[in-house]
């Protein structure tokens, strides 16, 4: 980033302090005062308490591949924040980030002084999304929640198709059962809209299917709508058939894992339902847009000559690390494994580790060198050795596997970001990963 922008968004980080505020007044008066761009094109809304960025970038590459123009907002971002304004596959230019800045930080002025609340850095971050996907003139754009649905600040949009990738326990704000969870995040259906669903169990799926009959919107489940019917692993992926509405889709994902083809699949139905009855899927763009697509920090994978494997993945909740520990024990059996992890304060770092540690021949939590390093290792597995570097746990896994093994970087969004920082400089200085 220039240092003009590193200047702008070290004030705007600042505002993180704020939390999320739950409420749609501010968002509605910003948009307001930016005269509601939101409203200029349309909008695929995906939410979820895993898999919503997997499922944002996979519809977005098939929808590009079947020549829309297309915005995608995720977050957080892991080392760029333009990494969570997409237009057409790549980050927004940082001369047109600075624009939107412009004109955003003068509405959260006046909503500021107006409503004598401040406006928070997601609010202000995806009113710079509208504004740029705007101004960019997408076709649409896939938006991923930041929190829940029904309050969060992306919420200003109103969905066409909407996307519930799954409901569990994670943010205790949104409530203690997945029936009060799928309640707020089926709060992102719109009249006259088409929803997709993930997998859920009968209390969340009972909450999903009340909520789009009360307002009017059509329901499509996995399982019935959409299926995984066979996949098989690769090395640097899956090969995958998925059946939808009744034909078969044979695809290729640069992701590991159960849960990655069930999220692919969800993908591809909510990129169909976009496109509508009167277009199609085409097979060979829909298979290309696949094979091409890529998510950092999802099953991410990096080889390095002479040096163990490594896998990156943003899991931070007790059904992310289940579905990683199911997709690492199929992954190379026999192949030493060693986990980095990091955990933010206030997790159940116990809980979230307790079904990788069987899988791994030693551990290390990061208790300082990433940002959101666990405080301390009181109370935690005695198998989890603290280590107060990102670097000091990558060189004792790389020692402890060796340069055949494989090592897993799990925990929180900013340990991965370091981790591959990392990666980058050290491991193999002046040359690329070879990255699947």
């Amino acid at each position: 980033m220039t240092s003009q922008l590193d200047d702008r968004l070290a004030v705007h980080f600042g505002r993180r302090r704020y939390g999320r505020r739950p409420g749609l007044h501010r968002m509605r008066a910003l948009t307001g005062l930016l005269g509601d761009p939101q409203h200029r094109y349309r909008c695929l809304h995906v939410t979820g308490t895993n898999g919503k960025t997997t499922v944002t970038r996979l519809a977005s590459a098939v929808l590009e591949g079947h020549g829309l123009r297309v915005g995608a907002f995720t977050s957080p971002h892991l080392e760029d924040v333009r990494e969570r304004i997409v237009v057409d596959g790549e980050p927004v230019t940082e001369t047109a980030l600075l624009a939107a800045l412009d004109r955003v930080e003068a509405a959260v002025a006046v909503v500021e002084a107006r409503l004598r609340e401040p406006v928070t850095f997601f609010e202000l971050m995806t009113a710079a999304a509208c504004v740029l996907f705007a101004d960019a003139g997408v076709d649409v754009a896939v938006v991923e929640v930041g929190i829940g649905g029904r309050l969060d600040p992306t919420n200003v949009h109103h969905g066409d198709v909407a996307v519930v990738a799954s409901v569990g326990l994670d943010h205790p704000e949104l409530g203690s059962t997945t029936a009060q969870v799928a309640a707020e995040k089926a709060g992102i259906f719109e009249p006259g809209a088409t929803a997709l669903v993930g997998p859920m169990d009968p209390a969340a799926s009972a909450v999903v299917t009340e909520r789009a009959a009360a307002v009017g919107t059509r329901l499509l489940t996995y399982g019935e709508h959409v299926e995984v019917v066979a996949r098989r692993d690769a090395r640097a992926g899956q090969d995958l058939a998925v059946r939808l509405a009744g034909t078969e889709h044979r695809l290729w994902i640069a992701l590991r894992g159960v849960h990655q083809a069930v999220n692919a699949a969800l993908a591809l139905a909510a990129g169909a339902a976009v496109l509508g009855p009167d277009r199609p899927l085409d097979v060979a763009r829909t298979r290309e847009a696949l094979l091409r697509a890529r998510v950092p920090g999802r099953t991410e994978r990096l080889a390095y000559a002479g040096r163990p494997e490594v896998v990156l993945d943003v899991a931070h909740n007790e059904d992310a690390a289940r579905a990683l520990a199911d997709t690492m024990a199929t992954w190379g059996r026999g192949v030493p494994l060693a986990l980095v992890v990091g955990a933010s304060p206030g997790r159940d770092l116990e809980r979230f580790v307790r079904p990788l540690l069987p899988l791994t021949s030693a551990a290390y939590l990061v208790t300082s060198d990433a940002p959101d390093g666990h405080p301390g290792a009181a109370g935690l597995p005695r198998s989890l050795a603290p280590v107060d570097s990102v670097t000091r746990a990558l060189t004792a896994a790389e020692r402890q596997v060796g340069p055949d093994g494989r090592i897993l970087v799990t925990g929180t969004h900013r340990l991965v970001a370091a981790a591959r920082e990392l990666l980058r400089q050290e491991w193999s200085p002046g040359r690329s990963p070879q990255v699947a």
